[in-house]
């Protein structure tokens, strides 16, 4: 079955179960009424086509569901698509063909049985609205053809059968109650479903840059406190786009929005296996290095700031070039957020000096910077 109907796999392998174990036995429930049927004229002649048709649909589904091969998506309009027919049909056929009065009360409670059948399947997942639209269908159905089995004794000239009338009331009501309980249900579910995917998109805007699709400053944060959590030494790359707001004042915000995205995409390209790339905000980002010292830090800082302005230098056709401030856990510092501002101060150092430099971060120099 298809991953995609269900956002929970365990929920989809419960439904799986479910549907293997219970399609038989419903199967059982058709096997069982005809062979426990009355023997009559409507027993032998339309009965089993009725119940051969639906047992199709029951054994085609559960094939399906065995094999993989029908989504539950899929599974459930067929099985809900088909309980309704089946229902409508009955009662059609009770109007247009039933030759013995006696026997319609008999075939009405046959018929109100099979709609817990109809109430379960609209449950397995969420349909909102295709199941709301075979349901409409079947309350339509039910309400009209009702009505045409309640007054058929009226138009042959017999007087009006209480008991078939009260067994009509109680399959309207039935299938009123399934009708709106599957809606209220589908509601709650869409409602769910609405919730969820608005607190997806909020935590996409919470830990992810939408410019350059990097994970953002809270990410970055988190990340820092598992390293310094580990005891290991790392590294963190402060990148500063030198001269970024010329870049938007000659060439247009388009063309600088276009540069921070090519820059993010080199450096995620360019940095080495297992570090990772974040945009803080502005022309900013940081790439964090696990397991590197001192020497390998510098080297890759000096490594990404020849390669990284290549391709955004080409794509917005001015020189482009990169600041890189360096500070390394736990020589610089020990805890996340002081790790981050010596790697800035360091950045800040750069620029000072000129720009188009890597720099450590050094306490004794950068301490005035930072006060």
């Amino acid at each position: 079955m298809e991953d995609g109907d269900a956002t929970q796999p365990d929920l989809l392998a419960a439904w799986r179960r479910l549907l293997l174990w219970g399609l038989p036995a419903v199967q059982g429930a058709v096997v069982l009424a005809l062979l426990l049927g009355r023997g009559d004229t409507w027993d032998r002649l339309v009965d089993p086509w009725l119940y051969l048709t639906i047992s199709l649909v029951l054994t085609g589904s559960w094939l399906a569901v065995l094999s993989g091969r029908g989504s539950l998506r899929q599974i459930t309009v067929l099985l809900t698509a088909g309980s309704a027919l089946f229902l409508n049909a009955k009662l059609l056929l009770l109007a247009a063909l039933l030759p013995d009065p006696g026997a319609l009360l008999p075939e009405l409670l046959e018929t109100l049985v099979w709609l817990p059948a109809v109430i379960t399947w609209t449950m397995l997942t969420d349909l909102a609205r295709p199941v709301r639209r075979i349901l409409n269908w079947m309350m339509a159905g039910v309400v009209t053809l009702s009505a045409v089995v309640a007054v058929r004794p009226l138009l042959i000239g017999h007087p009006l059968d209480m008991a078939a009338l009260r067994a009509l009331l109680q399959i309207n009501l039935s299938a009123l109650v399934s009708l709106y309980g599957a809606s209220f249900f589908l509601r709650r579910s869409d409602l769910l479903g609405r919730a969820q995917g608005e607190q997806q998109v909020l935590r996409q805007l919470v830990y992810t840059d939408l410019l350059t699709g990097l994970p953002g400053r809270v990410r970055l944060s988190e990340q820092l406190r598992t390293l310094t959590g580990q005891g290991r030494p790392f590294a963190v790359l402060f990148v500063d786009v030198d001269a970024f707001k010329v870049v938007n004042d000659t060439l247009g915000h388009a063309v600088g929005d276009e540069l921070l995205c090519v820059v993010a995409q080199e450096l995620q390209r360019l940095a080495p296996q297992g570090s990772f790339v974040y945009r803080l905000s502005g022309d900013e980002f940081v790439v964090l290095l696990p397991q590197a010292n001192d020497r390998a830090a510098q080297w890759e800082a000096q490594r990404l700031l020849q390669l990284v302005p290549v391709r955004p230098s080409l794509q917005v056709g001015m020189d482009i070039t990169l600041s890189i401030g360096v500070s390394v856990y736990p020589d610089d510092a020990t805890d996340a957020e002081t790790l981050l501002r010596h790697a800035d101060s360091a950045v800040y150092a750069v620029k000072r000096a000129g720009r188009r430099q890597v720099r450590r971060y050094q306490p004794q120099q950068d301490a005035a910077t930072e006060r």
